[in-house]
């Protein structure tokens, strides 16, 4: 609902402001100087001249450009006296509806205790009673099915409620979207929404109404939000041993994220709706809650893990020992279901985004690995850019790669693990590579072109390495580059994978083996 606030500029113009905007929207609102001089004087509380003015019944429909009426504008004005004085008037519409299709009587309503200009209350509670006790209808229902209790509802006025309940309105209106007085109250959580809740419960509010979003109420509570006492109160009104229980997922995973005593009251419940928006909070439930949830929900997990994303795991899933909950029980099928649904390059972006440290990281791509995530060359880059030459970036080394074309990759893990590649094919491809820390290359290689290359980046640092290498090769880096050339054409080896794996096999020092992998440098 759209209401409006008026006021008259010092230039003695219109201006109408939404009360959630900040631009102010000019308005020509009228063409006749008596009409216009009337909704000044109610804007401006002017009982005196509005008396002059309102000599004949004709005037008192006069409306703004939206719609607004006489009252409307004292209301939304915080004019009590012309208020008054409106409603004095015997024959005085009341009942005149605005372009948001409010009366009177919802609008007074709606703006109760809203904040206007630094602080100072828009209106209320006065309005709204005294346009009853004048005779408004409060059966009313607007273009969106709201009623003058959904209303009270929305802002949780009790005392509002207290009064339209006495008089007989009912409390289980459905508005266009299916809502309840009952649900309207668990749009936001206040210091009044216990109160108001229990309100209409006591008068007999009936809270196994769904929505069109199929929602009875305490599943609205459970969604959005988190007073447990709340939700224990609509549980207990809506549920009772003659009821069958039935919910959504969705609900279940919220109650085991509060980590409420509820979840265990659906054992058993028929467990509907998979299609209903995303089940990534199934990553933020708490381990044990997490077994429990697996335990007794099997069928429904199983048949929603594969709806999740593995960006969702990465982002919250983070504890190893959660991840074990899934590998380790019945929901397997459906958790290895759950990994295929990404990329590969974008799980090892979101893993390593989450932070984890080295150790932790190591096990959860390896469980990952064993479940059918395939190792990509952006994986291997993002581990060693992360860590270095780690103990995780070794293990990777004895797998099959998945390479990429035109990635732009650095230079020193392709190195590593792109064994078909050396100094000279980078150098004379050295587009093909990112100029990211190419300096690393110092360490290992005494090389003119490499020493070309990394002078004219024109950083101190790497100028002083430059001098400090010395003219011509170590025979150790020229006999390690044979060696290689040599290990590799006589195995006839063209990945990673066979590569280490036969080098591990070779009995020779682990100092030469960590030379020969560039794991160890030179300069």
């Amino acid at each position: 609902m759209h209401t409006y606030v008026s006021y008259i500029r010092d230039d003695n113009s219109f201006r109408s402001y939404r009360l959630n905007s900040q631009n102010p929207i000019e308005l020509d609102y009228f063409q006749v100087k008596k009409e216009k001089k009337l909704l000044t004087a109610v804007v401006r509380n002017n009982v005196p001249t509005i008396r002059q003015l309102l000599n004949s019944p004709k005037w008192y429909h006069v409306t703004d450009k939206h719609g607004l009426n006489l009252l409307h504008i004292a209301i939304l004005e915080n004019s009590k006296e012309a208020f008054d004085y409106l409603l004095s008037l015997e024959d005085f519409p009341l009942e005149m509806v605005s372009d948001y299709g409010e009366t009177a009587l919802i609008t007074a309503i709606l703006v109760i205790d809203i904040d206007r200009h630094g602080g100072m209350k828009l209106g209320s509670d006065y309005f709204a009673l005294q346009l009853i006790q004048r005779g408004a209808d409060i059966f009313y229902r607007d273009n969106f099915g709201y009623t003058t209790l959904s209303c009270a509802s929305l802002k949780h006025h009790v005392k509002m409620a207290e009064d339209l309940i006495e008089r007989g309105v009912c409390l289980d209106h459905q508005d266009v979207y299916g809502n309840t007085a009952l649900h309207d109250a668990l749009d936001h959580e206040g210091p009044d929404a216990l109160e108001f809740v229990s309100l209409l419960l006591y008068h007999g509010a009936d809270p196994r109404i769904r929505n069109k979003d199929d929602l009875n109420p305490f599943e609205k509570s459970v969604l959005h939000c988190s007073d447990t006492v709340l939700q224990e109160i609509l549980f207990y009104y809506t549920y009772d041993e003659y009821t069958e229980l039935a919910t959504h997922l969705s609900v279940l995973l919220r109650l085991a994220q509060y980590e409420s005593s509820l979840l265990l009251m659906f054992e058993g419940a028929v467990i509907d709706d998979f299609s209903r928006g995303s089940y990534g909070q199934i990553f933020y439930i708490d381990v044990e809650y997490l077994k429990i949830l697996i335990k007794r929900f099997e069928g429904a997990i199983n048949t929603v893990l594969p709806l999740c994303t593995l960006y969702e795991w990465s982002r919250n899933a983070v504890s190893f020992e959660k991840i074990e909950v899934f590998i380790n029980s019945s929901v397997k099928s459906g958790m290895v279901a759950c990994l295929q649904n990404e990329e590969d390059d974008l799980v090892f972006q979101h893993l390593i985004d989450c932070e984890l440290d080295e150790g932790v990281l190591s096990g959860v791509v390896c469980y990952f690995l064993s479940y059918g995530l395939n190792l990509t060359e952006s994986g291997l880059q993002r581990i060693f850019q992360k860590f270095g030459y780690c103990e995780l970036f070794k293990i990777l080394l004895h797998m099959d790669v998945e390479m990429v074309v035109d990635y732009d990759k650095q230079i020193m893990p392709t190195l590593i693990y792109d064994i078909t590649l050396d100094l000279d094919g980078y150098l004379e491809n050295i587009d093909n590579y990112s100029s990211e820390n190419v300096e690393y290359l110092l360490r290992f290689f005494v090389n003119r072109r490499l020493n070309e290359l990394c002078w004219n980046m024109n950083v101190e640092e790497i100028s002083l390495r430059i001098c400090s290498l010395p003219q011509v090769p170590l025979l150790l880096e020229l006999a390690r580059n044979v060696f290689r050339q040599y290990f590799i054409d006589k195995f006839e080896i063209r990945t990673s994978r066979r590569f280490y794996t036969l080098l591990n096999n070779l009995n020779i020092s682990n100092v030469y083996k960590k030379i020969v992998t560039y794991e160890k440098a030179l300069y």
